[in-house]
Formats: C-alpha cells, structure tokens, sequence
C-alpha cells in the first residue's frame, strides 16, 4: 500500500475540497483532508472523465449501512464524496483533467523500480510506503 498525503501532491484541490465542505456545512470532513492520507495503488484515473482517489480500506462485502455519499458543488466538474462512519474513504472527481493528470503523474512516479530508500521525495514532501 503506497500512501501520500493529497495535500502534499494536490495542495489545490485538497483547499478546493477543504473549502466545499465547510461550505457544505461538513467541518468534521473539512478537518480531514489537511492529512487526508491517498492510497495511490487504489486510486483511478484511466477513465477520460472520472478519477477516483481512495483514503481508506476497501471494505470486504460493500460499503454498507454506515455509507454516505455526499455531492459537493466545485465551480468545474464534479466531486463525490464516499463516507463510512464519518471517514472519507474515497473521493470521485468528474470531467477534472487537472486532478487526473496529477494522479497520473504520481502512479508513474510510484510505477518506477524502487531505489533502495523506504521513501523517495516528491517535491517537498516524502511519500511513505
């Protein structure tokens, strides 16, 4: 499992996102995703219009009871939000070529043979594995 955190890769769309969801009236979301931690093996972006950035573990037998999905409003494309027991465990993005080509760009980082550090650094930031 290679985990980054979203706002060290995407620290645009990650206040984007802080900022839909306190105005969405979703604090205790909002406050999630400074160290919102982004399971990249798990994530999708090969659809043309939709990249889907996974936090948390895949549950075993579906999402279950304690889902929620919540639809913010970003002023280009789309973003849901799936929730589990008050946890954002996977973020979709809709017709969002720039939040795309920035997952694409990391899975090709993350798509290199490893060096033989336990983490390598992207920009400023260290991604752990």
């Amino acid at each position: 499992m290679k985990k980054i955190v979203l706002s060290d890769f995407m620290p645009d769309f990650a206040c984007e996102l802080e900022h839909l969801l306190l105005k969405e009236k979703k604090p205790e979301l909002a406050c999630q995703v400074e160290n919102m931690r982004v399971d990249v093996a798990r994530c999708v972006g090969g659809e043309d219009f939709c990249t889907m950035l996974c936090t948390g573990l895949r549950p075993p037998r579906g999402w279950g009871a304690g889902q929620t999905t919540i639809v913010l409003a970003p002023d280009k494309g789309n973003i849901l939000l799936d929730v589990i027991d008050g946890d954002i465990v996977a973020i979709e993005v809709f017709f969002r070529r720039d939040v795309q080509d920035k997952l694409l760009q990391l899975q090709k980082i993350f798509a290199r043979p490893p060096e033989c550090s336990e983490s390598e650094p992207y920009g400023s930031a260290s991604i752990a594995r």
